[in-house]
């Protein structure tokens, strides 16, 4: 939990208790539907998939690594 500390009247404090969650009960049938959604979601094969942020900042960063000026990125 991230917690943002400024200058604060004591009224306008709250205890971190109060940013804390509130306990819940789940049942068997939610935590089952919930397997079920994660196995259907889940891909055996990864091959399909692309990290092109993870490349672009590859080309970057070898380019800068050789001195070469990197233009900005395009809107």
């Amino acid at each position: 939990m991230i917690i943002l500390h400024s200058m604060r009247w004591p009224d306008e404090v709250r205890g971190p208790s109060a940013l804390a969650p509130q306990p819940v009960e789940i049942g068997d049938s939610e935590i089952d539907g919930a397997v079920d959604l994660i196995e259907a979601m889940a891909a055996e094969d990864l091959t399909g998939f692309h990290d092109e942020y993870r490349t672009a900042l590859e080309e970057v960063t070898h380019a800068k690594a050789e001195g070469h000026r990197v233009s900005p990125a395009e809107a």
